[in-house]
This record gives structure tokens, sequence and C-alpha cells, in this order.
């Protein structure tokens, strides 16, 4: 229901959502919850439900957005957000340790790779002054960055791109906490390439469980920069 939801909400007036499925998989859950945002249609075909939804007009969207306050590097900011999104009720603690581990210098040039709703960005920016850019894969997040970029009174820009194949700008420092759960697949696309987009003596600083190892999808050599009860901030350098 929460990707639903923010279907329904990105899309707008007009928008037409489509879905397919047996019918033991939820399909009339689904059905009930889209009936209830706008017009919708539903039949059998080989076995399986199809259901057509239509958003009539932008008050037909259900409220989804969430709204919270977050405090890291001595500043407290202001984050929209919504479902489907990660870690959209809070900043998640894997976030908070990379937010208190790295540190711009003045007038570095930083990549939030997989930027989410654009946290890590807003507090570099507020808290450093550095240049930001913002880039995830789903154009719902760097929408999102982008609006809390603006809450916050920041200068940043959001990008949507596949790992980095639509950026073609280099770095100083790029910080991720990547998505570890999308496979080694995702992993190495997304962080060999953030490698080949660090300048000279750039750092790319990432946070991830401390039970895994991303040492294998980068060339360079990595560093344990700290380690908390859960998660390990590590280092690597061009």
């Amino acid at each position: 229901k929460d990707r639903l939801s923010s279907l329904v909400s990105a899309g707008g007036a007009g928008s037409e959502i489509m879905l397919c499925g047996p019918k033991k998989s939820g399909m009339k859950r689904y059905t009930r919850f889209l009936s209830e945002c706008g017009e919708t249609d539903k039949y059998s075909k080989s076995g399986n439900i199809v259901v057509r939804h239509r958003t009539e007009s932008d008050t037909d969207s259900p409220d989804i957005e969430r709204s919270f306050t977050a405090s890291a590097r001595n500043q407290t900011l202001d984050f929209r957000t919504c479902p489907g999104l990660f870690s959209y009720t809070e900043l998640d603690p894997g976030t908070r340790a990379l937010l208190e581990e790295v540190a711009p210098n003045p007038g570095e040039d930083v990549l939030d790779l997989g930027c989410g709703y654009g946290a890590v960005g807003c507090f570099l920016s507020s808290s450093t002054g550095a240049s930001v850019t913002m880039s995830d894969d789903d154009c719902l997040a760097t929408s999102y960055a982008s609006l809390n970029m603006e809450r916050n009174g920041l200068s940043g820009r959001a990008v949507v791109s596949d790992a980095l194949h639509e950026i073609d700008t280099s770095f100083d420092l790029i910080v991720s906490n990547p998505p570890t759960h999308a496979g080694d697949g995702v992993l190495q696309d997304m962080l060999a390439g953030a490698e080949k987009h660090l300048r000279e003596d750039g750092r790319m600083v990432l946070v991830h469980r401390k039970e895994l190892d991303l040492s294998r999808h980068v060339s360079s050599s990595v560093s344990l920069r700290r380690g908390t009860e859960g998660f390990k901030v590590v280092e690597a350098r061009s």
C-alpha cells in the first residue's frame, strides 16, 4: 500500500496505474485501496486479476506525506517525505553514523549518491556550505531531495541518475548509504562508477551494516573510519 500511495501521489491528475497478479496475491486489497483514490476497474484474464486505476483529480490522491525534524552535526532540519522512500519517518542510524564521521573541506564539490529524500546532502550543505549534488535513480526521491533543500533554505541540485550514468562531472567527496539490499550487480555499478568520478586525491565515504564487506566493489584500498554497534563507516581514496 505504501508503494501504491507513492504512485498515486506522484502521478497526479490524469495518471493511470495498472496492476496484474494472481487472485491470492493481495489483489483484492490493492483494488479496494485504489478504489478509494479514484476510478478503478477490475477484470479477470488468464487466471489473473487485472486492475486499472485512473486518478481523476489531484484531490483524489491520499494525503500520504510525512514531516519530521532531525538533528545532526549541530544542525536541526525539517524534512518532508512519503511512504516508499527509505526511512521516511526518521533519520536512520546508518545515515546518522555517516554524518557524524564525514567532513567536507571548504570549497569541495560533494555528491550524495543514492540520496533518497536528501538527508545527507541537506546536512552537509547546512553545516559546511559545501557545493552539494544529490543523485538517485528514483525520481520521487530526487523530487523530495530538491524540496527539502528548498524547505531548509539551502542550495544544491538533485539529479535523476541510474548509478552515475547521467552524471558527467567529478567530485572531491562522494558519500553514500548504498542500497545493499539491491544486490552485487547494483552495488558494483554504483561504487565502481563512483570511483571513476573522484578527482585526484578525492575520497568516497560509505556506511553499511558491519557484517557486510563492500571492498570487493572498489579497486582502491578501503579503510575503516568508524565502527558502531550495527554499522561501519569506511573510506576509499582515489
